[in-house]
């Protein structure tokens, strides 16, 4: 039965990444931007191949291990780890006004210090409770993207282990649906011109380069590192930048994501880099799409972690043996 849900919750992935990846390919061309036109077509036929190898190698083989996972108690725990992470964002977001980079942070941080061991769940919540109260009205509606989340993560433990935006990705999946349920998702879309932003590709990629460092060499591991990285940007990006800093700063909070995958996905500085570049290229080309979802940070970067990853895979089976 467990792997019935795994391939359920593969499935979940695979609209995500899809969706968000096919959305940036339609608006390069839209804007004639052929160059990253071309790139985000390789994004495409790159997530085909790891999606493909995710299901022969990782996932299909260990069908019988798989079923043997057993539900107990700590599955409730977990659950309310994310709604609980959910609705505390969601109220240093928008009841306290720091802003959603800002509480998801401190949320991530707090989890860290006080509950360890749902630590990775709670920062999960936290991305829900980053989503607009324009797109889901009011606390009904992410306690209701947090349920929908928190049932997800409990499925999806085996599928796509160590890619960096995951939880993210989680967390787009039920903001998505209860947009969908309470009305909101037509607030979510609002075309516009398209410009690319060197600075975005710049404190991108340097956010996720400097959460890999700091998680490979950090006791705390990755959901410290995000937290703390993505904090330090949020507070000190203004200094620098007036207008354009928040922008800035959700765009730094989104290259955290990568800089969490494992080194077992991404396995050195100079791919998460490679990784940062093409998920800023990701993020511009789908900054008027989804807005106020919650995850989406998070969705994006688990897109370019894993077409990132497809690069390396292609590149390691073509050497000769």
């Amino acid at each position: 039965m467990y792997f019935n849900y795994a391939v359920i919750s593969l499935s979940i992935f695979c609209i995500i990444v899809f969706k968000l990846s096919l959305v940036s390919l339609m608006v390069s061309f839209q804007s004639g931007d052929w160059l990253f036109f071309a790139v985000k077509l390789m994004v495409v036929i790159l997530l085909c191949y790891e999606i493909s190898k995710e299901w022969l190698n990782n996932l299909r083989p260990k069908k019988e291990a798989i079923n043997q996972t057993t539900y107990d108690r700590s599955f409730l725990s977990v659950f309310m780890a994310v709604v609980g992470g959910a609705m505390l964002t969601a109220v240093l977001n928008h009841y306290l006004n720091l802003g959603p980079v800002i509480a998801s942070s401190l949320v991530g941080l707090l989890g860290v210090v006080m509950m360890k061991k749902y630590q990775i769940p709670i920062y999960c919540g936290s991305f829900v409770g980053m989503a607009s109260l324009g797109v889901l009205a009011n606390y009904s509606g992410i306690l209701l993207a947090a349920g929908l989340s928190g049932f997800l993560f409990l499925i999806a433990g085996n599928v796509f282990i160590g890619f960096g935006g995951k939880l993210g990705a989680i967390a787009y999946f039920g903001t998505f649906l209860a947009a969908v349920l309470t009305g909101g998702i037509a607030e979510t879309i609002r075309p516009d011109t398209v410009l690319l932003d060197w600075r975005l590709v710049f404190y991108f990629t340097l956010a996720a380069a400097g959460t890999y460092i700091l998680n490979k060499r950090s006791v705390h591991g990755a959901v410290a590192s995000s937290s703390l990285v993505g904090l330090l940007f949020a507070l000190f990006i203004p200094f620098f930048h007036d207008t354009s800093a928040g922008f800035l700063a959700v765009g730094a909070f989104c290259g955290t994501f990568i800089g969490m995958s494992a080194t077992s996905r991404l396995k050195n500085t100079g791919q998460i880099l490679l990784a940062g570049i093409i998920g800023s290229l990701i993020f511009t080309y789908t900054q008027h799409y989804f807005i106020g979802l919650g995850g989406k940070l998070g969705a994006m970067a688990f897109v370019a972690s894993i077409a990132t990853a497809g690069i390396f895979d292609v590149m390691k089976n073509k050497r000769p043996h």
